[in-house]
Protein backbone atom coordinates (compact mmCIF):
# COMPACT_ATOMS: atom_id res chain seq x y z
CA UNK A 1 0.00 0.00 0.00
CA UNK A 2 1.36 3.44 -0.89
CA UNK A 3 1.88 6.14 1.73
CA UNK A 4 -0.83 8.22 0.02
CA UNK A 5 -3.41 5.43 0.31
CA UNK A 6 -2.41 4.73 3.90
CA UNK A 7 -2.70 8.44 4.71
CA UNK A 8 -6.18 8.58 3.14
CA UNK A 9 -7.26 5.48 5.04
CA UNK A 10 -5.99 6.71 8.42
CA UNK A 11 -7.13 10.31 8.06
CA UNK A 12 -10.59 9.09 6.95
CA UNK A 13 -11.41 12.53 5.56
CA UNK A 14 -11.65 14.20 2.17
CA UNK A 15 -8.08 14.67 1.03
CA UNK A 16 -6.59 17.60 -0.86
CA UNK A 17 -4.84 16.30 -3.97
CA UNK A 18 -1.07 16.06 -3.51
CA UNK A 19 1.07 18.60 -5.30
CA UNK A 20 3.81 17.83 -7.83
CA UNK A 21 3.14 14.12 -7.65
CA UNK A 22 4.15 13.84 -3.99
CA UNK A 23 2.25 13.35 -0.75
CA UNK A 24 1.52 16.59 1.09
CA UNK A 25 3.32 16.98 4.39
CA UNK A 26 0.00 17.33 6.26
CA UNK A 27 -0.97 13.80 5.24
CA UNK A 28 2.37 12.42 6.37
CA UNK A 29 2.06 14.26 9.71
CA UNK A 30 -1.48 12.89 10.17
CA UNK A 31 -0.24 9.33 9.68
CA UNK A 32 2.69 9.89 12.04
CA UNK A 33 0.52 11.54 14.71
CA UNK A 34 -1.86 8.57 14.73
CA UNK A 35 0.80 5.89 14.32
CA UNK A 36 2.98 7.23 17.14
CA UNK A 37 0.12 8.53 19.34
CA UNK A 38 1.38 12.10 19.40
CA UNK A 39 -0.16 14.18 22.19
CA UNK A 40 1.42 17.57 21.44
CA UNK A 41 2.70 19.18 18.26
CA UNK A 42 4.53 22.52 18.31
CA UNK A 43 4.56 24.33 14.98
CA UNK A 44 7.07 27.15 14.54
CA UNK A 45 6.11 29.55 11.75
CA UNK A 46 2.34 29.15 11.57
CA UNK A 47 1.34 31.79 9.00
CA UNK A 48 -2.30 30.73 8.27
CA UNK A 49 -2.24 27.61 10.50
CA UNK A 50 -3.25 25.36 7.59
CA UNK A 51 -1.19 22.44 8.90
CA UNK A 52 -2.34 22.88 12.49
CA UNK A 53 -6.01 23.14 11.57
CA UNK A 54 -5.71 20.11 9.28
CA UNK A 55 -4.21 18.01 12.09
CA UNK A 56 -6.58 19.26 14.78
CA UNK A 57 -9.51 18.25 12.59
CA UNK A 58 -8.19 14.72 12.09
CA UNK A 59 -6.39 13.88 15.34
CA UNK A 60 -8.78 14.35 18.29
CA UNK A 61 -6.11 13.45 20.87
CA UNK A 62 -3.63 16.04 19.58
CA UNK A 63 -2.87 19.35 21.26
CA UNK A 64 -1.37 21.92 18.88
CA UNK A 65 0.81 24.87 19.87
CA UNK A 66 1.45 27.38 17.10
CA UNK A 67 4.21 30.00 17.36
CA UNK A 68 4.56 32.93 14.96
CA UNK A 69 5.25 36.68 15.38
CA UNK A 70 2.82 37.57 12.55
CA UNK A 71 4.92 40.52 11.52
CA UNK A 72 6.79 41.35 8.35
CA UNK A 73 10.38 40.28 8.96
CA UNK A 74 13.30 42.39 7.87
CA UNK A 75 15.85 40.64 5.75
CA UNK A 76 16.96 39.59 2.35
CA UNK A 77 15.53 36.89 0.13
CA UNK A 78 19.12 35.62 -0.13
CA UNK A 79 19.17 34.64 3.56
CA UNK A 80 18.65 30.92 4.26
CA UNK A 81 15.11 30.21 5.41
CA UNK A 82 13.79 33.67 4.50
CA UNK A 83 10.23 33.72 3.17
CA UNK A 84 8.95 36.80 1.35
CA UNK A 85 5.76 38.05 3.04
CA UNK A 86 5.42 41.19 0.88
CA UNK A 87 1.79 42.05 0.30
CA UNK A 88 0.46 39.67 2.96
CA UNK A 89 -1.90 40.92 5.64
CA UNK A 90 -0.02 39.38 8.55
CA UNK A 91 -2.31 40.99 11.16
CA UNK A 92 -5.34 39.62 9.30
CA UNK A 93 -3.72 36.18 9.23
CA UNK A 94 -3.25 36.32 13.01
CA UNK A 95 -6.91 37.27 13.56
CA UNK A 96 -8.04 34.46 11.24
CA UNK A 97 -5.86 31.90 13.08
CA UNK A 98 -7.28 33.04 16.42
CA UNK A 99 -10.83 32.76 15.07
CA UNK A 100 -10.34 29.34 13.39
CA UNK A 101 -8.52 27.71 16.32
CA UNK A 102 -11.16 28.82 18.85
CA UNK A 103 -13.34 25.83 17.91
CA UNK A 104 -10.67 23.47 19.32
CA UNK A 105 -10.67 25.06 22.78
CA UNK A 106 -7.75 23.99 24.98
CA UNK A 107 -6.40 21.71 22.24
CA UNK A 108 -5.12 24.73 20.29
CA UNK A 109 -2.78 27.32 21.76
CA UNK A 110 -1.45 30.27 19.75
CA UNK A 111 1.69 32.10 20.87
CA UNK A 112 2.47 35.40 19.16
CA UNK A 113 6.20 35.61 19.64
CA UNK A 114 9.57 35.02 18.01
Amino acid sequence: MTLKRESDRIANKAITPPTLGSVEHRHVLTVMAKLYSWHVLVEIGVRKAQTGLFLLGRCPELQWIGVDPWNVPKGSMAEPGFYNHDGEDREGQYRMVMRETRQYGDRAKVLRMT
